[in-house]
């Protein structure tokens, strides 16, 4: 499609569950600055330690990691290139602003990058009637989220409860479903240190009216990254 020469601008992700997890922390580590190598050890605490402990996490933790993040969410080149199956690299980056505003158990983003999805699963004239369709409220969304400690000390792991977003759309004349159904790989990253928010969600497939209408496989990466955090 024509279009997304100027509507889209990026991808990066994963081609297989191996490739996946180097891309993901490949992309984490430009954004944030902060991963290194875990050990097995490091490993085995990520997925065993929650943050219901909070005395063992206060002292890298406190409430450093609520507030306000003001940043934008971007689909890298690569993802974008893998996931669809082609070269069309676009000249411009795909760019949403947005604000994250993370509180005890939520995430809740101002704008999510709903934009850049509709119109690489519709045709043209469709799309931009399903983007009109949407209100400021629609484009908002919550994700509740569980804390584990991160790669670092200084790096807070949440993993995101999201599995499908569901909009309703119009266009053609007639009221739509769309379904976005996310993979478990989607997870955020929080640098103590750095006061740096990184969300990575991973899209899998596009349901409209409960009928695939695209698949990404590997997954289409969507990357939320802090430009400033207030409090």
């Amino acid at each position: 499609m024509n279009t997304h020469k100027t509507l889209f601008r990026g991808g990066a992700v994963c081609r297989g569950a191996r490739v996946k997890r180097t891309t993901v922390a490949f992309f984490l580590a430009i954004v944030v600055g902060m991963f290194t190598n875990c050990s097995r050890e490091d490993k085995e605490d990520i997925n065993s330690n929650h943050i219901s402990d909070m005395d063992y996490y206060s002292w890298a933790m406190g409430a450093a990691y609520e507030g306000y993040f003001q940043g934008c969410w971007t689909i890298p080149k690569l993802s974008y290139a893998q996931s669809t199956g082609t070269n069309d690299f676009l000249s411009d980056l795909f760019k949403e602003n947005s604000m994250v505003t993370i509180t005890s158990d939520r995430l809740y983003v101002s704008v999510m990058p709903y934009d850049f999805v509709i119109t690489i699963s519709l045709p043209e004239e469709q799309a931009a009637e399903a983007i009109a369709s949407l209100d400021n409220d629609a484009r908002k969304l919550g994700i509740q989220y569980s804390l584990v400690k991160g790669y670092t000390d200084q790096t807070i792991y949440f993993k995101l409860e999201l599995k499908s977003v569901w909009l309703r759309l119009s266009y053609g004349g007639t009221l739509h479903e769309m379904e976005l159904r996310f993979s478990e790989d989607s997870q955020a990253y929080y640098d103590t240190k750095k006061q740096l928010f990184t969300i990575l969600l991973c899209l899998s497939q596009v349901v409209i009216d409960g009928e695939v209408v695209r698949t990404f496989n590997p997954e289409l990466n969507l990357l939320f990254s802090t430009i400033n955090k207030s409090n």
